[in-house]
């Protein structure tokens, strides 16, 4: 499988996640701005985490799949 994507690992900050740095710098792409308007702070948090997460799901489905 060939992915186009921005490379894990993504962390968040807030309301926002961002893709690591160069050199490791905290911050480097920003990936997802969520936006709270529609969503109490909790569920922006809990999708901020998904979302960062998505790197090491994808791997995690590849492995599986290659597993298979």
């Amino acid at each position: 499988m060939n992915t186009k994507h921005t490379p894990g690992p993504w962390k968040h900050s807030s309301f926002q996640v961002w893709a690591q740095g160069e050199a490791g710098n905290t911050f480097g792409t920003l990936v997802a701005s969520l936006r709270r308007a529609h969503a109490t702070d909790a569920v922006a948090e809990a999708d901020a985490n998904l979302i960062a997460a998505a790197p090491d799901l994808l791997e995690a489905l590849q492995l599986l799949q290659d597993a298979a």
